[in-house]
């Protein structure tokens, strides 16, 4: 593809934009398209047209030196309405600081300026999000070791209080607690007095007054 062709498909993309006949310069020969507005344009619109360009540019290095070889390639330039040209894309994302900085003073200057502030007050967002959210977590965990502390705690209470009831409760059973004996309920009519509850055909072994073993029911 020729410079002419290059220019036609140029001409195309910035009426589609929007731009009029006459608000852009596109000039052309055999291997270059120049692309500069008439009048002044905001910095996007320099960029949109320099990315869309770029898809024509073919420069042919060496791949020992670098320098560029003759012949065969094509050259697109986009410049400002004073002629200027420069890197747009990365002046616009304040990516290359250097170049904004030698650009300092031109017409873009406070477009450069407003797109910093919003990316500043982007970064101060996500930084404030990011302390919020690293606040949260730190908060949950604290809370979680906190409770399972108190779970711990609550549990070894639990157990302490359950082993001093056991404690208590030994002591007021005497020897006669813990065994099955018989009492008198009339003349010549015992009954059997047990420590615990027996189901029906269980065998229980039972004592006499004397606590000898006296045989089983």
């Amino acid at each position: 593809m020729n410079g002419k062709e290059i220019a036609k498909k140029v001409r195309l993309f910035i009426k589609e934009m929007g731009f009029k006949r006459g608000d852009f310069s596109v000039t052309s020969d055999y291997n270059s398209v120049r692309i500069q507005p008439k009048e002044q344009v905001k910095l996007k619109e320099l960029v949109k047209i320099e990315e869309y360009s770029e898809q024509f540019e073919k420069i042919d290095r060496c791949e020992v030196s670098g320098e560029i070889l003759s012949g065969g390639n094509t050259y697109v330039s986009v410049c400002d309405h004073n002629g200027r040209t420069a890197n747009w894309s990365n002046i616009l994302s304040y990516g290359n600081s250097m170049s904004a900085k030698d650009f300092s003073g031109c017409w873009y200057e406070q477009e450069i300026n407003e797109m910093q502030e919003i990316a500043e007050a982007k970064f101060e967002a996500e930084y404030q999000k990011k302390k919020e959210e690293e606040a949260n977590a730190k908060f949950c965990e604290e809370a979680t070791e906190y409770y399972e502390s108190k779970e711990q705690d609550f549990k070894k209470d639990l157990k302490e209080g359950i082993e001093r009831e056991n404690q208590e409760d030994s002591k007021d059973f005497t020897h006669e607690s813990y065994i099955n004996f018989y009492v008198k309920y009339a003349p010549n009519v015992f009954l059997a007095r047990c420590y615990k509850k027996y189901e029906k055909g269980e065998i229980v072994n039972m004592e006499n007054q004397r606590s000898r073993g006296n045989g089983d029911v």
